[in-house]
């Protein structure tokens, strides 16, 4: 006899009776499971409308971003939300959530292929389950490739500014619902920019200068991120910033276009990926070239310090075939919790 159906003793009328009310208390059991459900999200979608909010077109645009990623902290606890935007010539992580696992994301440029590439490209959001460590979400660099990822591009006025990805050991965690809160309050977000940001066509979010490097809004809040977790194992990160000593005398002697490029070249040197590390560059003002130099291992001040100005000891090769010889001076100072600020590191740096 069949455990689930009725006892062979009663009627046929009885059976049939029997099912009807097992049918109706299985109707009534779901009706109520998900009328519980229901009540548990709704007070959760009142206080994601309240998240929404919270994104202030009075504040400034790096501030919005700043705003997007405490929100992921909030809304997706594991998850590891990194932004990329462009710096120094490429598509570079920036920063990222304060909660976030680990930073092994973080100052990795893209590389084609990878997921970010993709969505960098097509404009169109990337997702993927990753096995054996890939897909790559941003480069071949990036130390931990497990779980599933969410990638999104960041669209101002229609237009690619940079990329959002979403990492969490956990691919169940990216849901229909899910889903849809970060791309929405990714697209909140880039609207409540929209309203005090205009670029020209082909003008880079939050980068400035001939060096492309990124404005102090954004490298500061990369300082403020390190400090905040500091100490973490696995995890240092290095501040410095570097100045042209013979200026005057570059200045005098050459165009406005090769200075120009000058200071190209002068970022593309300092940049951290040009010694193997993690990291990017900044901008402070011409010919002062900040960057943020990340590592796994403890990074010594004064071997950086020599080793960037070492980069200098032949003259620069212009675009327009001359050759420029330049003097850099360069400070560095390692981002830790002994500052009572992360101001207090930038201007250790300066006042050296």
């Amino acid at each position: 006899m069949n455990a689930n159906e009725p006892h062979a003793s009663l009627s046929e009328e009885n059976r049939e009776l029997f099912r009807a009310y097992r049918i109706f208390f299985r109707h009534l059991l779901n009706n109520y499971l998900q009328w519980t459900s229901n009540l548990e999200t709704s007070g959760e979608w009142e206080k994601y409308e309240a998240s929404l909010r919270r994104f202030d077109a009075k504040k400034h645009p790096a501030a919005i971003f700043s705003r997007l990623l405490e929100e992921a902290d909030l809304w997706m606890p594991g998850a590891t939300a990194t932004l990329v935007l462009y710096s120094g010539g490429r598509w570079t992580s920036v920063l990222q959530n304060v909660q976030a696992p680990h930073s092994y994301f973080l100052g990795c440029d893209v590389q084609e292929r990878s997921m970010t590439s993709v969505v960098l490209e097509r404009g169109e959001p990337q997702f993927a389950i990753h096995f054996n460590q890939n897909p790559k979400i941003l480069s071949s660099r990036e130390r931990i490739t497990s779980g599933a990822s969410y990638v999104l591009p960041i669209l101002l006025h229609g237009k690619k500014k940079g990329a959002l990805a979403i990492n969490h050991p956990d691919p169940l965690f990216f849901s229909g619902s899910m889903k849809h809160k970060i791309s929405n309050m990714l697209r909140v977000a880039m609207l409540t920019m929209e309203k005090t940001v205009r670029l020209e066509e082909g003008e880079f979010l939050f980068v400035s200068g001939p060096g492309q490097g990124l404005l102090p809004d954004i490298w500061e809040q990369s300082i403020h991120y390190y400090w905040s977790r500091a100490p973490k194992k696995g995890e240092h990160a290095l501040f410095g910033m570097a100045a042209i000593d013979n200026i005057r005398e570059i200045r005098s002697r050459y165009r406005v276009d090769t200075l120009n490029h000058l200071q190209k070249r002068c970022a593309e040197y300092l940049h951290p990926a040009s010694g193997g590390f993690r990291g990017f560059v900044g901008f402070r003002s011409d010919y002062i070239f900040p960057f943020i130099a990340l590592s796994e291992t403890p990074l010594d001040e004064e071997d950086w310090e020599k080793k960037a100005e070492a980069l200098f000891t032949e003259p620069l090769s212009i675009q327009s075939g001359e050759q420029v010889q330049v003097t850099m001076n360069v400070r560095c100072a390692a981002i830790h919790a002994g500052y009572d600020d992360p101001h207090q590191i930038v201007e250790a740096v300066k006042n050296t």
